[in-house]
């Protein structure tokens, strides 16, 4: 987690997804991290899969411990789809921190140039996209629609929608109008003198 964000739920919430990983090196007493290993087994053998979160897998990878699996929606047939069109992919459904995630696991994963390399290009094709919708959507259209998008893309697009809303009551509002006229009438006389 980046200190600079210690504080940011959105930070601590990806940091809780979970990914698949490998066990490498035997550890002792650390059968509680299998959920399937048995209660009178405390030792977790080299080999065993289990998910941790995200959080946890980065610091045991550092130690060797670990080898995180490929997420599926990172892997190789995912980035052809996502490349395609991505503006019809639903993120949300593989990850609500799809993006957050990425990034993080770009460093651990041994082929984490194959997200990594297209994430930028498939976030600016979604945000134009949506941004796009955002102006023209009504109300009831949008919520359904806000349920596919990833918790940036969401925040993203309330503002794009909060900055049309707000754009609308101020054209519609007269008295801006003859603040304007006010301001350009001042800025005639300061010319003149």
């Amino acid at each position: 987690m980046n200190s600079n964000k210690y504080w940011d739920i959105d930070d601590v919430l990806a940091d809780e997804e979970s990914v698949s990983t490998t066990i490498l090196n035997e550890g002792y007493r650390l059968s509680f991290l299998d959920p399937n290993s048995s209660k009178t087994q405390k030792d977790l053998e080299a080999g065993t899969k289990t998910d941790l979160p995200l959080w946890l897998a980065s610091r045991l990878i550092s130690h060797k411990f670990i080898a995180i699996d490929t997420p599926l929606p990172y892997r190789e047939k995912y980035k052809k789809a996502l490349l395609a069109d991505p503006t019809v992919v639903n993120l949300r459904d593989k990850s609500a921190y799809y993006y957050e995630r990425a990034i993080r696991l770009s460093g651990m994963l041994e082929d984490s140039g194959s997200i990594a390399d297209i994430l930028p290009e498939i976030f600016l094709k979604r945000v134009k996209f949506f941004l796009r919708r955002a102006h023209h959507m009504p109300q009831e259209e949008s919520t359904a629609f806000i349920k596919k998008l990833t918790a940036i893309e969401k925040q993203i697009f309330e503002s794009g929608r909060d900055a049309v809303i707000n754009y609308k009551l101020w054209k519609d509002d007269t008295s801006n109008l003859e603040s304007i006229a006010t301001s350009a009438r001042l800025r005639k006389k300061v010319k003149v003198t």
